[in-house]
């Protein structure tokens, strides 16, 4: 007679999870409500909420507000000059959360590349995965106009500061290598990086 895996597999974990309690339904009983009491106890991630939606006019302030929180990597003329500039001529996304900006990513293209502009996420949503996110959109972005090369720059690692190798390392990790090093004379940034990845 013919047995379907799955009914026997289920019936195996069935019987498994049973003999731990002695097969006594009160016992399981309870330690089903224990087991529902604390899923409910645990907070839902922050990160499961957040939409990634495309980059929209309505989304500028959210966008300048999170960039403003976070100096160490977005300069004063970054923030004032730069970023309210560029996002409004750029395409990219937005990680909303409860209505509000929380991350960002801009785009345009350059040199047969797709480059990135700009990526920040709000400190607080930081380590949530959500600036893996953005950047998974753009990758899709790279893919959907038949750009086979995603890019950016960024300080060099020749500059000891903590923000950057942050930065270096996020992008190191999701596949981007250094393809071309140069010196500049801003003293804030005297060496970038341009660093890209295949998509």
């Amino acid at each position: 007679m013919w047995k379907d895996p799955i009914v026997e597999e289920t019936r195996k974990l069935r019987e498994e999870y049973a003999s731990k309690f002695n097969h006594d339904i009160d016992a399981i009983f309870e330690d089903i409500q224990k087991r529902q009491a604390q899923a409910l106890q645990k907070p839902v991630s922050s990160s499961r909420l957040t939409q990634i939606q495309p980059l929209d006019e309505k989304h500028l302030s959210g966008i300048l507000a999170v960039a403003e929180d976070l100096p160490e990597w977005f300069d004063e003329t970054a923030r004032t000059k730069s970023i309210p500039v560029d996002i409004r001529y750029q395409e990219g996304f937005v990680a909303v959360s409860a209505q509000r900006v929380v991350g960002f990513v801009t785009l345009y293209v350059a040199e047969g590349r797709l480059h990135i502009g700009w990526l920040g996420v709000a400190r607080e949503f930081h380590r949530q995965g959500i600036g893996t996110r953005l950047l998974a959109a753009a990758e899709m972005k790279a893919r959907e106009l038949k750009i086979d090369e995603l890019a950016t720059y960024t300080l060099g690692d020749s500059v000891d500061y903590e923000p950057y190798d942050l930065t270096r390392n996020f992008y190191s990790k999701r596949g981007f290598s250094v393809y071309k090093r140069s010196k500049t004379d801003n003293s804030g940034c005297p060496e970038e990086i341009w660093i890209s990845k295949r998509v």
